[in-house]
């Protein structure tokens, strides 16, 4: 699947001794938010965070993109917290893609408050 193709492309750019650039992590991060898994996103984003190579506002659009289609509010409003808190203002479309993560309009009401 495109998870495990991504993490052996990063993993064969480690052992050539390669430091992998946002835009790679931001891909892997990408693939595992799209097939719904967020955990394994967190996982990547936590490894390029450490690393120093966040990939910004896209990547946070994807793990937000993420949310909306596992229904995962409670992760939605984490990411945009942790988007503020590395200094990002998040988009319309962050606000956006973070608010189609809620089930229900009244859901959606209490995410805003």
């Amino acid at each position: 699947n495109d998870t495990q193709r991504a993490v052996k492309w990063l993993q064969q750019m480690k052992e050539l001794q390669l430091r992998p650039s946002g835009i790679a992590y931001h891909a892997l991060i990408n693939a595992f938010a799209q097939a719904g898994d967020l955990r394994g996103a967190l996982v990547w984003l936590r490894e390029a965070s450490e690393l120093g190579a966040e990939g910004g506002e896209a990547t946070f659009l994807a793990l937000l993109m993420g949310c909306a289609r596992s229904a995962r509010p409670d992760l939605a409003k984490e990411w945009i917290q942790e988007m503020k808190a590395q200094g990002l203002t998040p988009s319309i479309k962050c606000y956006s893609a973070a608010l189609g993560s809620a089930r229900s309009d009244q859901q959606a009401a209490q995410w805003l408050r």
